[in-house]
């Protein structure tokens, strides 16, 4: 029987969408302003959705960056959705690398698997996609050797995507099913130009990048074409080390690995896979569907006014046009713009003469080690999150947030004191070896030096204020005992 395995990648980082999406917190975990679910757990209902159909259809594989993983296994949790399980990259190597890796671990350990390649950064209809998903699935079981690909029909001459060019079969689909589509060219980010001829032509789609493959050839195809990656690829699974719910692999064998993506090394060359007996066929996805991946398609679904204006937040905007406004706090005043770019955090302010940041902007911040390119406001750990509300010479204040059976390591430090205020919730507090619930509204002081540990042993969200005072804070002065989550003593709390 045929085993369907979603294979999710959520290790983009969503550089176009800063300051909304940081380093630290993505854009695939980023709550979507048309929905209580982030883009990662749509994608995650996506799967349950195929796991209701007459199919057999096993929890998704998920990749994603070691700093992201304890946010997806939490986003996971909170919409009970079983995985497969998590494939920690050390770094990011791009497409290619992610989906090979969790392909051959799908052939490791199922036979006869189909695997589907799902981008996180996508806005769609579950069940719509997941028709032709499973369509793309039979053609896959029926002839091993078929990459199946989603494409749809261009809306603009975008240079955003790759292009597939298509020519029906000689086939004729079945009842209530797409038109099965050859897939001959494929070309990434045209040109303004061809890509206005493209779209005349009516040939080519839009690649939204869903792959469906059968994992022992895709395997094949990688061992005929890249055998050393491929090589790479079945050493790291040999390596690979299980921790928490975690699948860990050795840095430095991953770094080895070429930082290209799934369209360069494969879709690039359609016309070359014939001649290895591989088959591309595409379906021309007729379903609402949007790519999130800048601030033009983020903000296709706002609010707008009789100039144009897609606005998002608190403002007051005066003689300004086409312009895409967004604050999640901040009031934000225009006057006299026209084709601009605004946006508003706790912690920054974008603005740009156009509607779209330029990746040249990030790159430059990184150069300059701006941290606010990496970290928000709040930042994330696999007990919770914090928030800073003050950080001054002496002091540091935080607002801590602790999940429902997490616990903070037991820890200590040297060169400063903690006072601890609970202001929702309760909290257990082990200090020296002695355990003392706190309620909303109580305290607890430690002292430097003094061993102690927080945790939520109830079934909501603790939350409190954090008050460090000393002569010298920072983050690295913790020194851990132990650690529900394998963390190293020099990791950060």
């Amino acid at each position: 029987m045929q085993i369907i395995i979603p294979i999710i990648l959520a290790g983009g980082a969503g550089t176009r969408l800063w300051p909304l999406s940081r380093s630290h917190y993505p854009k695939p975990f980023i709550q979507l302003e048309s929905s209580p679910f982030s883009l990662f757990q749509s994608t995650l209902m996506r799967c349950l959705d195929l796991q209701q159909q007459e199919v057999l259809v096993k929890p998704p594989v998920v990749v994603v960056n070691e700093q992201h993983r304890f946010i997806a296994a939490q986003q996971a949790r909170e919409m009970s959705c079983p995985l497969t399980q998590i494939l920690v990259e050390p770094e990011s190597r791009n497409t290619m690398a992610a989906f090979s890796l969790a392909v051959a671990y799908c052939r490791q350990h199922f036979a006869s698997a189909t695997v589907i390649l799902m981008p996180s950064d996508h806005e769609v209809s579950a069940a719509d996609i997941n028709r032709d998903i499973l369509q793309l699935c039979q053609s896959v079981e029926a002839n091993p050797k078929t990459i199946g690909l989603l494409g749809k029909t261009p809306q603009s001459p975008s240079e955003q995507f790759g292009y597939l060019k298509v020519m029906p079969t000689k086939d004729a689909p079945a009842a209530g099913a797409s038109a099965l589509l050859s897939v001959s060219e494929f070309v990434e980010k045209p040109s303004a130009k061809l890509a206005q001829e493209m779209l005349r032509s009516g040939q080519w789609l839009w690649n939204l990048g869903i792959y469906v493959v059968d994992a022992e050839g895709w395997c094949a195809l990688t061992q005929a074409i890249f055998p050393t990656f491929a090589g790479k690829i079945e050493q790291l699974l040999e390596t690979a080390q299980p921790a928490y719910d975690f699948l860990l692999f050795v840095s430095e064998q991953y770094s080895s690995l070429e930082a290209t993506s799934v369209d360069y090394c494969v879709t690039e060359h359609i016309p070359a896979l014939a001649s290895i007996g591989m088959n591309v066929c595409a379906i021309n996805f007729s379903g609402d569907w949007q790519d999130s991946g800048n601030w033009s398609s983020y903000s296709a679904g706002w609010p707008q006014d009789e100039q144009g204006n897609r606005i998002l937040g608190r403002h007051h905007l005066q003689q300004t046009q086409n312009c895409i406004v967004y604050s999640d706090g901040p009031l934000v005043v225009t006057a006299g713009l026209e084709d601009h770019l605004i946006v508003a955090t706790q912690d920054c302010v974008l603005v740009s003469a156009t509607t779209d940041l330029d990746r040249s902007v990030i790159e430059q911040m990184q150069a300059r080690q701006l941290p606010e390119v990496a970290q928000g406001v709040k930042e994330f750990r696999p007990w919770g999150t914090f928030e800073v509300l003050a950080d001054s010479r002496g002091y540091k204040v935080k607002k801590l947030v602790v999940n429902p059976g997490a616990s903070i390591s037991l820890q200590r430090h040297q060169r400063r004191s903690e006072h601890w205020v609970v202001v929702s919730g309760e909290a257990v507090l082990e200090k020296e070896g002695v355990s003392q619930r706190l309620q909303q509204n109580q305290s607890a002081y430690i002292a430097p030096g003094e061993l102690h540990r927080l945790s939520n042993q109830q079934k909501t969200p603790v939350e409190l204020i954090e008050v460090q005072t000393g002569e010298q804070i920072d983050e690295d002065d913790i020194e851990r005992f132990a650690d529900d989550y394998g963390r190293q003593q020099s990791v950060s709390e």
